[in-house]
């Protein structure tokens, strides 16, 4: 039951509007709930006095126990009850009950039909005599993998499980005694379920209707006013949201052994585990990994909706990358026993790429994690620059979803915020092209370069722009790039090319929030610095400074005349690469990616 549920509350808000603003009949109210309660019979049990239960509203009637054990009792004279319906989907979902004078709480899954069963059963007796358990198809034919379930005679519980599959169709669980294989009242109950799913049981159900029973008789001298909005305040939400979690399998609910992308399980080989079937996205990609490096996949057994296994959408052979096709919906997955491959102890399925280790049910990113929604998490951002972008160390980040990339500000700040990266950096890239470019290629308004500005995806959510170091550098040679005036309207120009691309980027990419990160490498030719600040004022396009203002650190190679030359010494010493090579370290890298980082959040 919940905010969704339709002929229960629903009903219930109609009935007190249809009789507001008069006083309520009680003997209403109940009729409307025993309407909910007829039509949901989930929502009842019954209840065993001996128990001292004591209550006895909201219970099944003498004479549907009747009946359904009546209907149980004939199954079982009759060699079985079934299961599954002629196309091979689970029919009979619910707990059923075999013994007439030991009735239990009837329980509702709601779930998908056609994913891995558990049966359990429960004796009432040690028995002297092994029982047996069959699963038998319309022809008669055997369907439990491995053959028949035998239960060893003094067990008074055993459960087994299995995945259904189209052989299914019309089978009938059958349940023996003793060597003449005859059914023997020694089985007090089976329980038929979707395997690892927690069922709330409709005892907590029936309270809460009964809880809000209560309230509406409460509100009975609240009346006249509002009333919709009274019952929907005594509205009980009984579901629980599924939260998206990084981790998509639940790592506790493992067996060791392995499950083949047909289906077929062995559960002799302990070099493996397999895991319960858990749903899937059709068209995401899957990443397998344990503590953020890349592990392999056995096998991929896969299920379209139907809890049918199709072979050819699995995987057969190792794979640390798995994408969904269409018409899949679920999957479990085989790998290595972290028990005999220790590297395997922190394995993981997730979506879009490599992170941390993570365990299942774990919220990420969630106000109460972090202290406040991250704004950042998981958007598209087009970093577009040169090499102090791109990077000219061999530094690679160690781990995580940007494992092996360079460390360099923009895989940092994806790193931490889960973000997807789109690299529109080279190393000698400028933002304008020459007017004669010769062989010079390496452009943003280059519409030859795969790197074109127009070819920003559309979904992007963030685009920064840091270029203007090699556009400065192009002031002589072949290949000329003057900076122009700001009236400019040519991308061979400095100022044109801004002119041509922030207009372009503001109708085309409208959704995008746009970025200017001035250059600090144009010490020699500081008009460059004022440019980019001049293009960002002309179109209200924010901007941060890496030359140093009143907002952000200076970083090395600083263009700003405020800062004595011996501080711009100390800053080019402590961030350069070498004395020899100008760029970027690392260092500073991670250092620039922390205010790079609260600049996006700003814009």
């Amino acid at each position: 039951m919940g905010k969704g549920s339709e002929g229960s509350i629903g009903k219930t808000i109609g009935l007190i509007k249809a009789l507001a603003p008069k006083p309520i009949d009680p003997e209403d109210v109940k009729s409307a709930v025993d309407d909910y309660l007829d039509e949901h019979p989930e929502a009842t049990c019954p209840i065993d006095d001996t128990a001292g239960a004591g209550d006895t509203g909201k219970v099944l009637s003498a004479d549907k126990v009747t009946e359904i054990t009546d209907e149980l009792s004939e199954a079982i004279e009759n060699d079985g009850i079934q299961l599954f319906n002629a196309t091979g989907v689970l029919e009979r979902r619910d707990f059923v009950i075999l013994k007439k004078t030991t009735l239990a709480p009837i329980f509702q899954i709601d779930l998908t039909e056609g994913v891995a069963i558990t049966i359990s059963l429960k004796l009432k007796t040690a028995l002297d005599a092994n029982a047996w358990v069959y699963l038998k198809d319309a022809s008669g034919n055997n369907l439990l993998p491995g053959g028949d379930k035998t239960i060893t005679a003094g067990t008074t519980t055993y459960a087994f499980d299995f995945t259904p599959g189209a052989s299914y169709k019309n089978a009938v669980l059958k349940l023996t005694t003793g060597a003449s294989g005859t059914t023997d009242a020694n089985f007090e109950y089976v329980k038929v379920a979707v395997k690892g799913v927690t069922i709330k049981s409709i005892v907590e159900v029936s309270e809460e209707v009964g809880a809000l029973e209560d309230r509406i008789d409460e509100m009975e001298e609240e009346m006249p006013g509002n009333v919709a909005e009274n019952v929907a305040d005594a509205m009980v939400e009984i579901e629980i949201p599924v939260v998206q979690t990084k981790q998509l399998f639940d790592r506790s609910k493992v067996t060791p052994g392995y499950c083949e992308n047909t289906g077929y399980i062995n559960t002799s080989n302990t070099n493996y585990v397999y895991t319960d079937i858990f749903p899937v996205t059709a068209g995401k990609t899957i990443y397998f990994s344990s503590d953020g490096v890349k592990k392999d996949c056995r096998y991929v057994c896969a299920y379209n909706e139907n809890g049918e296994v199709v072979s050819a959408s699995g995987s057969s052979s190792n794979t640390y990358t798995y994408t969904v096709p269409d018409g899949i919906v679920a999957i479990r997955i085989t790998y290595s026993n972290p028990a005999v491959s220790s590297s395997f102890a922190h394995y993981q399925a997730e979506y879009d790429g490599i992170t941390g280790y993570t365990k299942y049910g774990k919220v990420f990113n969630d106000a109460e994690a972090i202290g406040k929604p991250n704004i950042l998490y998981g958007k598209k951002w087009v970093v577009c620059g040169d090499s102090f972008t791109h990077g000219v160390t061999d530094g690679k980040i160690e781990s995580g979803r940007y494992q092996g990339k360079q460390k360099v500000y923009m895989y940092f700040i994806g790193s931490r915020n889960d973000m997807d990266i789109v690299d529109f950096s080279e190393g000698g890239r400028t933002l304008a092209f020459p007017e004669t470019p010769g062989d010079f290629t390496n452009s943003l308004t280059n519409p030859n370069n795969a790197q074109y500005y127009q070819n920003i995806p559309a979904d992007a959510d963030y685009i920064t722009i840091y270029l203007g170091i090699n556009d400065c550098s192009h002031r002589t040679g072949d290949a000329v790039i003057p900076i122009g005036e700001i009236t400019d309207d040519d991308t061979t120009t400095y100022y044109g090319a801004w002119n041509e691309v922030i207009p372009w980027l503001m109708e085309n990419r409208p959704l995008a929030h746009l970025g200017i990160i001035v250059c600090n490498g144009t010490a020699e030719y500081p008009e460059y610095t004022q440019a980019q600040i001049a293009i960002a004022e002309k179109y209200g396009i924010p901007y941060i400074n890496l030359n140093g203002d009143q907002h952000t650190p200076a970083m090395h190679r600083s263009s700003n005349a405020s800062i004595p030359s011996a501080v711009k010494q100390i800053l080019l010493e402590k961030w350069r690469v070498s004395e020899n090579n100008s760029h970027p370290n690392d260092a500073a890298h991670l250092f620039e990616s922390t205010f790079i980082e609260n600049f996006l959040r700003s814009i």
